[in-house]
């Protein structure tokens, strides 16, 4: 190869890896290192109409007591519980997305039904339930709720959203009368 094409070879390089980069800074959310809303959009929705282009499962999980962990402890162990969580979701091996604040998406493949995804996410939450983080010289909690719902191709994301979100204030009923705070 002469020195022209070598160079060129390695300039088309260097740029793949750049935009590689870049997709990656468009797609993550920089604090949890998952998936942001743009990266849902494009990847799992029809862009004309925000309906999903396959089937699967779509898990809401909402941080409980999260301004009160922010409140008594500081927003920077806030940012370490979210960060702590996220890797934590991370274990299901499936695509895990910072949707808000505090509020994560999982999108499960279509292999994993609406109950197995619930069991999947309410067997991390147990292990993060039991155990007490620190900060400083105090010791706490953290607990979450979990909605799910079953998808199909064409359903719309908002749609889809809302009934998770619906199955998640029971399951946060639940969760918070077993789970009454931090402690």
């Amino acid at each position: 190869m002469c020195k022209f094409e070598d160079l060129n070879y390695r300039n088309i390089s260097n740029l793949r890896k750049e935009i590689e980069k870049l997709k990656e800074a468009v797609y993550k959310d920089e604090l949890t290192h998952t998936y942001n809303r743009k990266w849902i959009h494009d990847k799992f929705l029809d862009t004309e109409n925000d309906n999903f282009v396959k089937d699967g499962t779509l898990a809401i999980i909402d941080l409980n007591f999260f301004k009160l962990i922010n409140d008594t402890h500081g927003h920077i162990i806030g940012d370490k519980v979210l960060m702590y969580v996220a890797k934590q979701l991370k274990i299901t091996k499936e695509s895990v997305v910072r949707y808000g604040g505090d509020e994560f998406i999982v999108l499960f493949s279509q292999d994993i039904d609406q109950d197995t995804a619930f069991k999947k996410l309410d067997h991390i939450r147990e292990n993060i339930i039991a155990k007490k983080l620190k900060s400083a010289e105090a010791s706490f909690r953290v607990s979450f709720s979990i909605g799910t719902y079953e998808f199909e191709e064409g359903d719309s994301l908002s749609a889809v959203i809302e009934l998770a979100d619906k199955n998640m204030y029971t399951d946060k009923v639940k969760i918070k009368q077993r789970i009454t705070g931090i402690d």
